[in-house]
């Protein structure tokens, strides 16, 4: 128990350094939007700030509201509020470490290596420091894949949708890869079909991306982009991660999950051609596989190997970060 508590307070540490570096930069523009949002709570209270903030951006989800609001009451400067919310962000991925790893292994087995891992690597970092909500999101998605229980599976559905509507149609996907066997090579196969069908369904029924967004500017979800740096940024980024999943090979209880993982990471990769929609579909898969990655009992020096070098563009970052110099693409 006494070990347990120290693998906690290194999360902490660490979670609290790179919080307090993001805070030197002052905050990218969606950092900056939420905290728009949340001066908006502190000045208006709860209820009338909902409706304010949904009739400008078009979104409903309260999830995010009731935290600022919860903070409101002692936070009080934009440097606090960054380091506050990247902190709770940074250990809601460890808590959903801890959890798959007590259930992988029964007794905890936890690493200082992995958790660093966790919170470093570009596939984690490259999110949790823009999209804060998904994130509570993907944390109840997770607990919501875990749990057997129908209850708590009920209660981390909710809660996961009243972050982000899209929610619903990752768990629907999960249930829909749940009820068929699958190997590598036909979750392969099935992620190119469904990429086919989510092209088509951009070019005739290009409404149909809210599914994955909310809010208003779906447009820019549906373009394609025409800096070829951006595609192939993306198309790294995705097929990397791809590569990882293929070598990792998941514990029985979490093959659907897995499946689920490396199905989003196929279509992400298939979609580069819109880097925002591509990193949408791509953010799911890269917070819970790198969860699943850094539990991996088998292959595990490859596999860590691999995910050592995704850290490198985020120690980048957090460098550029601590002298100011960083500027968001």
């Amino acid at each position: 128990m006494q070990n347990n508590y120290r693998y906690l307070f290194f999360s902490f540490l660490l979670a609290l350094f790179i919080a307090t570096t993001f805070s030197i930069q002052g905050g990218f523009q969606d950092s900056l939007v939420y905290y728009e949002q949340f001066s908006i709570i502190k000045r208006n209270g709860l209820y009338e700030s909902i409706d304010l903030i949904a009739d400008h951006t078009g979104k409903l989800e309260p999830g995010m509201f009731l935290v600022f609001f919860i903070q409101s009451f002692f936070v009080d400067s934009l440097s606090l509020f960054l380091i506050v919310n990247l902190l709770i962000i940074n250990l809601l991925l460890v808590g959903l470490y801890f959890s798959y790893n007590n259930s992988m292994y029964g007794t905890p087995r936890f690493s200082y290596l992995a958790i660093t891992i966790l919170l470093l690597s570009y596939y984690t970092f490259s999110n949790y420091i823009y999209i804060w909500r998904s994130i509570y999101a993907f944390y109840f998605i997770g607990m919501y894949c875990l749990s057997i229980n129908k209850s708590r599976r009920f209660v981390f559905l909710v809660l996961s949708c009243l972050f982000h509507f899209s929610s619903i149609v990752y768990i629907l996907l999960f249930y829909m890869i749940r009820t068929i066997s699958l190997n590598k090579l036909s979750v392969i196969v099935l992620s190119f079909l469904m990429s086919i069908f989510i092209v088509i369904l951009l070019v005739f029924v290009p409404e149909s991306v809210t599914l994955l967004t909310s809010g208003n500017g779906q447009g820019i979800f549906t373009t394609v982009d025409s800096e070829v740096y951006v595609i192939i940024r993306r198309l790294v980024i995705s097929l990397s991660l791809v590569s990882i999943l293929l070598v990792y090979n998941p514990p029985e209880k979490f093959r659907n999950l897995y499946n689920l993982v490396l199905t989003l990471s196929i279509i992400s990769a298939v979609l580069v051609f819109n880097a925002q929609l591509s990193w949408r579909v791509l953010a799911p898969a890269a917070v819970l596989g790198t969860v699943l990655l850094v539990n991996t009992s088998k292959h595990k020096s490859i596999i860590y190997f691999l995910l050592v070098l995704s850290t490198i563009p985020s120690l980048r970052i957090i460098y550029l970060l601590s002298i100011g110099q960083f500027h968001a693409a």
